[in-house]
């Protein structure tokens, strides 16, 4: 079996992101994780070297985190009317990917873990969100965490040359009010009071294609006000 954990850090600081020596060959075995080094920058959506099969990809989700059900259920219907040949489907006990909470973590973290076999077929995998802040507060930065985790457990690396949900950190800035913080991928410009409600960027479209095809289409608007409610 072969193992990548990637992480996340929605703090305005660098995430850090391991992956095992040999990770473009699939066929080796074992779990090796390299020293974390800091992301560097690529011109274009990158991907690790599992899959999920199937036509389309059916993927099954346990979420432990109830707290979170709004934000991952938003993420998660974000990625299936994306126009990728994968569809993500609740599921209680023995699921594909389970999600957790990640310790005492606060909003904006997280951790996927995917495990795939000698032939780079994906067999199961482990989401951990960090829920330890205000909830309503951070709806908007859970959307993004939670999309940006599960597009590491669909194979997708981190991407820090431009806009995408697979920036390796994003950014969240006080919300007037009661209102949730604003919230962005730190590639994408930042917005008073607005949050990056696109969520997937057409790197992020190009980088699931490539591993799963589809006709994928970048949606609009880009950018909402926080004041709206979570649709």
């Amino acid at each position: 079996m072969g193992i990548v954990v990637a992480i996340v850090a929605t703090t305005g600081l660098l995430a850090l992101a391991s992956a095992p020596a040999g990770a473009g060959e699939p066929a080796q075995a074992g779990t090796v994780t390299t020293p974390f080094e800091p992301p560097t920058a690529v011109p274009r959506f990158e991907t690790y070297p599992w899959y999920w099969a199937g036509n389309p990809a059916v993927i099954t989700v346990d979420n432990k985190l109830k707290k979170l059900r709004d934000p991952i259920k938003k993420a998660l219907s974000v990625w299936n009317h994306a126009g990728i040949d994968i569809k993500w489907k609740f599921k209680s006990g023995g699921a594909d990917v389970k999600v957790v909470k990640y310790g005492n973590a606060p909003c904006g973290f997280g951790l996927a873990t995917t495990n795939y076999n000698f032939n780079g077929r994906a067999t199961d995998a482990l989401v951990q969100l960090g829920t330890n802040s205000n909830i309503k507060k951070c709806v908007f930065t859970n959307v993004l965490t939670a999309a940006h985790e599960f597009g590491h457990v669909l194979g997708l690396n981190h991407e820090d040359d431009k806009c995408a949900v697979m920036n390796s950190s994003s950014t969240s800035a006080p919300g007037p009010g009661t209102d949730p913080n604003p919230a962005w991928p730190t590639q994408c410009d930042p917005q008073t009071d607005q949050w990056y409600c696109r969520v997937l960027s057409e790197d992020d479209l190009k980088g699931a294609k490539s591993i799963y095809g589809g006709n994928p289409k970048v949606k609009d608007p880009q950018f909402c006000p926080v004041s709206e409610p979570l649709r």
